[in-house]
C-alpha cells in the first residue's frame, strides 16, 4: 500500500488519503482547472471520479492517464485486490445512535427558510460545529443507522458521507438505502395504505414534501441505483417522481422512470412551474398542485420540452443497445 501511495502523491497535485477507502486530490485533465481538490480516488474498489468535471473510470486508466508503465500498473492493482480481499473481511456498515449526539443543535438556515422545528428533529436533522454544516442521518428501512451526510459549500458535490475512521472496518454504502424510507415503510408494506410515495432528489426537497403531508423518500442525487429501485418495488405504492427543474433533474427523472416503470404498479411525474427550481422553492398550495395533478410520461415530456430537447427525454428511457460480437 505504502508503494501505491507514495506513486499517487508524486503523481496527482494535492494528493491526501488518511488511510480508508477514498483518497483525494486536484484533478490531473489538462482541461479542468480544478479549484478543489474535486478528485476522489476509491483505492478499495478500485475507481475515480472528479466532482468538477464527472469524468470517472477505473484506477488503471488513471496510472495509464499519469505515465505510468503497464509493469507498474500491474503490480500496483495488486495492491487494489488486496485491499478488496480485507474491505470483505471486515465490512460493517452500522453505526451506533450515539454518534448523533454530535450533532443535535437545530440548524437555523432550515428554520429561517421555513421549516418546522418538530419536522427536522423527528427526522434527526442537526448541525456539526466543527464543520458548520447542516446534517442528515441516514437509516435502512427497518431504521438502523448506516452513514451520515453533511452539507458542504462546493457547489460540485453539495453533500458529503462521514466516513468515521475511528470505527474500524466501517464502509458507508449510502446508495443501498432510501432518505426517509423506515419513515413509511412498515405502512405501506401493511397494505392498508394506498397514499402516493413522492421521490425527491435531495435531503431539503423531501423534507418540504414531509412537511405538507405527504410521504416522501430521497435518492440523494439524480441517479437511482437498482437497489434502490428494489425497495420501492419492495413496497409497490402509487410512486410519484418529483426531481429537481435542471437539466440534470429532468434526465435524472427520466432514467429513474427507466428503472421502475416494470417495478412498480402506478407511476407518474409531479410537474410544477418552471419558475420553481425545486420543489423546496413551491407554496403548500403548488406543492398540493402537483402531487394531486401527476402526469404521465408522455405528458411531463411536453411539459418538459422548454428545458431539455425531446430527443434526450427519449434517448435516457430507452434501453441501451446489446453489444454484438
Amino acid at each position: 500500500m505504502r508503494d501505491l501511495e507514495k506513486v499517487l502523491s508524486e503523481k496527482l497535485d494535492q494528493f491526501k488519503w488518511s488511510g480508508g477507502d477514498w483518497a483525494g486530490s486536484r484533478c490531473p485533465f489538462p482541461d479542468h482547472n480544478d479549484s478543489g481538490p474535486s478528485f476522489r480516488i476509491n483505492l478499495a474498489r478500485g475507481f475515480f471520479y472528479c466532482f468538477g468535471c464527472q469524468r470517472s473510470g477505473s484506477i488503471a486508466e488513471l496510472m495509464a492517464l499519469l505515465g505510468l508503465p503497464a509493469t507498474s500498473i500491474e503490480r500496483l492493482l495488486k495492491t487494489i485486490k488486496f485491499l478488496k480481499e480485507i474491505k470483505r473481511e471486515k465490512h460493517v456498515e452500522v453505526l451506533p445512535e450515539y454518534i448523533l449526539a454530535a450533532f443535535k443543535r437545530c440548524p437555523k438556515e432550515l428554520l429561517a427558510a421555513g421549516f418546522k422545528k418538530n419536522v427536522l428533529e423527528e427526522n434527526g436533522v442537526g448541525f456539526d460545529l466543527t464543520r458548520y454544516a447542516i446534517t442528515y442521518p441516514l437509516r435502512d428501512k427497518d431504521g438502523v443507522l448506516r452513514a451520515v451526510y453533511r452539507r458542504t459549500d462546493n457547489p460540485d458535490y453539495k453533500y458529503l458521507v462521514y466516513d468515521f475512521d475511528n470505527f474500524e472496518g466501517y464502509v458507508p454504502l449510502p446508495k443501498k438505502h432510501l432518505w426517509g424510507l423506515h419513515k413509511v415503510f412498515a405502512k405501506y408494506m401493511s397494505g392498508g395504505k394506498s397514499d402516493p410515495l413522492v421521490i425527491t432528489e435531495g435531503f431539503k426537497a423531501c423534507l418540504w414534501v414531509m412537511q405538507h403531508g405527504w410521504d416522501s423518500i430521497a435518492t440523494m442525487g439524480t441517479a437511482l441505483t437498482d437497489d434502490q429501485a428494489s425497495l420501492i418495488s419492495l413496497v409497490d405504492p402509487p410512486t410519484l417522481l418529483m426531481f429537481d427543474n435542471d437539466q440534470a433533474g429532468l434526465i435524472g427523472a427520466a432514467r429513474a422512470y427507466k428503472k421502475l416503470r416494470n417495478r412498480v404498479t402506478n407511476l407518474k411525474f409531479c410537474v410544477y412551474s418552471k419558475e420553481k427550481k425545486q420543489p423546496d422553492d413551491l407554496t403548500k398550495e403548488e406543492l398540493d398542485k402537483s402531487v394531486s395533478e401527476p402526469k404521465n410520461f408522455a405528458e411531463w415530456r411536453n411539459e418538459c420540452r422548454t428545458e431539455i430537447s425531446s430527443t434526450d427525454l427519449i434517448r435516457a428511457v430507452l434501453p441501451r443497445k446489446e453489444k454484438r460480437y
